[in-house]
C-alpha cells in the first residue's frame, strides 16, 4: 500500500530536519512512500529544508494550526495510507514498513512514544519518565494516541470527517473518540512502531500542560456531549492549589499507580534531593494545570506554533507482533 507521510510544523526548521533525516533514508529505498510538509504559516527556513532534501512542501498561509495543517496535508496525499508524526521527533528503524503492515490489519494504530537520551539525568527527566507518553494506557482508556505518531487508513480519515480544524490542542483525542464511538473502525495500538521524542525543559513541561487544558476546554466547549466530563469543576478546582498527594515519590516504595517497577527502581537510586525535586515538578505541574483552568479561553485564531524548550534532544488479517486492540 502507498504511505504518506504528513508532517504538520510552524517554524521549526531545526525540528523538521531531524525528523526528516531520521525518516528519509528508509522513504528513498521504496518506491511508494511520499513525504509531505505541510508548512502552517509558510516560513522560510521549513521552505529551505525541504527544497535541501527534496521534500514536497505545502505552504500554508495564514496560520491555522496543526490540525487544520494535517487536514490540508492528507487531502493532497496520495497515499492509502496515512502517518502522521511531528517535527523534532525521530522515528525507529523500519517505521515506514511497520505502518504499512499495521494497516493491513486495522485503520487506526498509535504507535508508541519514547523520551531521546539525556545529557543530565535530574528531576525534570524523571518526571517524564514517570508521568510522560503512557500511550498504551491512553489507548486503552481513550482510544487514542498523540498524533506525534498515528496511521490510519485514508478512506477510513475521509469518511470519519478528518481532524477537527477548529482544535489547536487535543484534536488526536477527539478523532480516536469519534472513531471509537462509531464502533465500525480496527483501533490498535503498536508498541513497536515507535518514535523518540526529546525530553522537555521545566518551562517546555509547563506550557504543555496549560496548553492541554486549554485544549480540553476547547473541546468541552464544541463537543460537550463527549468531553464535558473531562473538566474539572468549579468547586473542586481550588484543590490544584494544594500539594499533590504523591508523597510516595519521597519514599518510593514499590510499583502501581501506572508505574512499573523498573521507574521505581530508578526513583529509588535517586537523591533525595532529586526526589524531592521531582516532587515540587509535579507541584508545579498541578499549578499549571490550575492556570489553565483561571486563564481566559483564547480564541482558536490566537494561538500560535510555539518550539517547546527542550531538555537534551536525542476477520480482519492477524494483527503484528505487538500491536494490541
Amino acid at each position: 500500500m502507498h504511505l504518506s507521510i504528513i508532517i504538520p510544523v510552524g517554524d521549526d526548521p531545526d525540528g523538521l530536519a531531524q525528523t526528516l533525516d531520521s525518516l528519509l533514508p528508509e522513504v528513498r529505498s521504496q518506491y511508494d512512500i511520499e513525504v509531505i510538509v505541510a508548512n502552517d504559516g509558510g516560513h522560510a527556513g521549513v521552505e529551505k529544508i525541504c527544497r535541501d532534501r527534496e521534500v514536497k512542501c505545502l505552504s500554508i498561509r495564514p496560520n491555522r494550526g496543526s490540525y487544520n495543517a494535517r487536514n490540508e496535508g492528507a487531502d493532497v496525499a496520495l497515499g492509502e495510507v496515512l502517518g502522521f508524526i511531528d517535527a523534532g521527533i525521530t522515528v525507529c528503524p523500519g517505521w515506514c514498513a511497520m505502518a504499512r503492515q499495521a494497516a493491513v490489519s486495522a485503520d487506526y494504530i498509535a504507535g508508541d512514544i519514547r523520551h531521546g537520551p539525556l545529557e543530565h539525568d535530574g528531576a525534570v527527566a524523571i518526571y517524564q519518565d514517570l508521568f510522560s507518553f503512557k500511550i498504551e494506557r491512553l489507548f486503552s482508556e481513550a482510544k487514542f494516541g498523540p498524533t506525534a505518531n498515528v496511521v490510519v487508513r485514508k478512506d477510513v480519515f475521509v469518511k470519519a470527517g478528518k481532524f477537527d480544524g477548529r482544535l489547536r490542542s487535543s484534536g488526536d483525542l477527539e478523532f480516536g473518540s469519534r472513531l471509537a464511538s462509531a464502533g465500525s473502525y480496527r483501533q490498535c495500538f503498536d508498541v513497536e512502531r515507535y518514535v523518540v521524542h526529546p525530553y522537555r525543559s521545566l518551562e517546555g513541561i509547563l506550557k504543555k500542560q496549560m496548553r492541554l487544558v486549554m485544549g480540553t476546554r476547547h473541546l468541552a466547549r464544541l463537543h460537550p456531549e463527549r468531553f464535558s466530563s473531562r473538566l474539572i469543576g468549579r468547586g473542586a478546582r481550588f484543590k490544584l492549589l494544594l500539594p499533590p498527594a504523591h508523597f510516595w515519590l519521597l519514599c518510593p516504595g514499590r510499583s502501581g499507580r501506572g508505574i512499573g517497577p523498573s521507574e521505581v527502581a530508578r526513583l529509588r537510586e535517586a537523591s533525595l534531593t532529586t526526589r524531592v525535586g521531582v516532587y515540587l515538578v509535579a507541584y508545579a505541574v498541578k499549578l499549571a494545570t490550575w492556570v489553565g483552568y483561571a486563564s481566559p479561553l483564547k480564541n482558536p485564531d490566537a494561538f500560535e506554533w510555539k518550539v517547546e524548550p527542550a531538555l537534551s534532544s536525542e476477520a480482519p488479517a492477524s494483527a503484528p507482533a505487538g500491536i494490541r486492540s
